[in-house]
């Protein structure tokens, strides 16, 4: 168990380690200020947590003190969807139904921590539904005493998938991809000094929470004819690359896919052929990027910013 000193924390473990985000005390009592007072002095943001998605999280919420609240009522909610019931002995695990589908026989809580006042509650292998805010209420108080945490479960998707369409008079048209991301990424297209190329608006789909979204940029000769396609997720801090050396001889390019691990979106790729005016290119090499992969010159990595 965490000091007395410290009231809140949440550990990840993945990958047999452990990470371990800690609030205290001082963070506790003004947090709790705030629910109990319409004025008071400003209190932090939300914490938000942030763990791999197949991972176990636990959440551990307090009162703040070493009574026991066995003979009490706590319950977790995520907005408005039922996570975990205790109430004075039984639970959703032994007795009370209402539990949302999504958190049934994943939650769990610490019944020997009861005595101390730990209302904590594990979620075990997470999944990227299970993102979103959550409270830590307990209804036995007047006015309601209650803990609020944001829970970030993403998927980095696969690094920059990246295809080079037949050149044009204007240049070599460079379409990079990323699918089923979350949160939605960022795409970026760099030459090899780190400048910023002029690109198209990007386009962006959306199943499942998941985002799959391309940009494409048509790019003239450099001294290297390198170029770098960022995918960035800004919200949990994660950047991932993908270069590409770009043929010297520009004219009469043939449609060539770079290796990658993810195959563009079908519904995403159609959408982009309505809005394109190379459509006779552009599915080419959406056609050639679903079936196989030809071998280019790139190199991928990826990144926590």
């Amino acid at each position: 168990t965490a000091p007395r000193s410290q009231l809140f924390f949440l550990f990840l473990n993945n990958d047999n380690k452990r990470y371990t985000i800690k609030v205290f005390k001082s963070l506790f009592f003004c947090c709790l200020t705030c629910c109990l007072f319409p004025v008071c002095l400003p209190c932090p943001a939300v914490h938000r947590f942030i763990v791999e998605e197949g991972s176990d999280v636990t959440l551990l919420c307090s009162l703040g003190n070493d009574d026991s609240i066995e003979k009490m009522v706590f319950d977790w909610k995520k907005t408005d969807q039922e996570v975990f019931l205790y109430a004075r002995g039984v639970h959703y695990n032994k007795g009370i139904t209402g539990q949302d589908e999504q958190f049934r026989g994943r939650v769990s809580h610490f019944p020997e921590e009861l005595k101390n006042g730990n209302a904590s509650i594990v979620i075990r292998n997470t999944v990227l539904a299970d993102s979103g805010n959550y409270t830590c209420i307990f209804p036995d108080f007047e006015p309601h005493r209650r803990f609020d945490v944001e829970l970030v479960v993403p998927t980095m998707g696969a690094s920059p998938h990246i295809v080079i369409l037949n050149a044009t008079e204007d240049g070599v048209p460079l379409l990079c991809e990323v699918g089923g991301a979350a949160p939605k990424p960022t795409l970026q297209w760099q030459d090899s000094d780190g400048n910023v190329c002029p690109a198209e608006e990007p386009q962006v789909s959306e199943r499942g929470g998941r985002y799959f979204v391309s940009l494409l940029a048509t790019v003239t000769r450099t001294t290297t004819n390198r170029f770098r396609c960022v995918a960035s997720q800004e919200d949990v801090h994660h950047r991932t690359h993908t270069d590409i050396d770009v043929p010297g001889e520009f004219r009469g390019l043939h449609c060539q896919v770079l290796h990658s691990k993810t195959s563009p979106d079908p519904g995403h790729a159609a959408t982009r052929l309505v809005l394109s005016e190379r459509r006779s290119s552009i599915s080419k090499c959406i056609k050639a990027a679903s079936i196989s992969e030809v071998s280019g010159s790139n190199s991928n990595r990826s990144e926590n910013v």
